[in-house]
């Protein structure tokens, strides 16, 4: 079994674990919409309207996604790699679509840039977890809000699958509740934890659910 990381985040190792011949998604992204119901109910209100960072985009699927169901005023993909977002440029044309490549821990955006910064499997690589979610609160207006998917670390069959992972990335880690909760609202995000599983969205278990929704509220209400 390999060992889920816990030291600072390294990004050489990401970038390794992107470069040479991995295959990439032929842009279809319907599959989400489970993800976004289970998490979210009816997404599009958490979206319209609105600015939104998508933090390590990748092939930018959630901001297709978005763009589809719902009309924000802006959705901007940042990701570390370049080539990770290659393929979605070239499929661009929505004008609200915009892309940078960038560190997330040092955010090239002014402070209140963004109503909502999204990130999917992002924050169990984060490492110092605190100064990656200060950059987020600070990118986020006086109301704005993180939302976010992870593996949910509690559940046994998601630890071991990670676990058990050959090639996995170097900066896996496993993201535990408790420290979560207080890194979210040492940055002065107000937490809250929505754990669900798309095969079954009446299950809302903390252990057996193997997704974890994640909500940080700068301000008051989501409307």
């Amino acid at each position: 079994m390999r060992r889920l990381s816990s030291t600072a985040f390294d990004s050489t190792a990401e970038q390794q674990y992107y470069s040479g011949s991995r295959t990439t998604s032929d842009g279809r992204f319907g599959y989400l919409d489970a993800y976004y119901r289970s998490f979210l109910g009816e997404y599009a209100r958490y979206f319209d309207g609105r600015r939104i960072l998508d933090l390590g985009a990748g092939e930018c699927l959630h901001g297709q996604m978005v763009c589809a169901a719902a009309t924000p005023r802006l959705y901007l993909n940042f990701d570390l790699i370049l080539d990770r977002l290659a393929p979605a440029v070239t499929r661009a044309r929505s004008s609200p679509v915009r892309f940078v490549v960038g560190d997330a821990f040092a955010l090239p955006f002014a402070a209140a840039s963004f109503d909502v910064v999204w990130g999917s499997g992002v924050l169990f690589r984060f490492r110092p977890l605190e100064r990656a979610l200060a950059e987020i609160s600070r990118v986020l207006a006086p109301a704005g809000f993180y939302l976010g998917i992870e593996p949910n670390f509690a559940n046994p069959a998601v630890l071991l699958r990670f676990l058990l992972m050959a090639s996995g990335d170097r900066n896996d880690g496993r993201l535990r509740h408790r420290a979560l909760r207080v890194a979210l609202s040492t940055v002065g995000l107000r937490p809250q934890l929505r754990f669900f599983w798309v095969r079954a969205p009446w299950l809302r278990h903390p252990i057996l659910s193997p997704t974890l929704g994640v909500i940080g509220r700068k301000g008051d209400e989501v409307r």
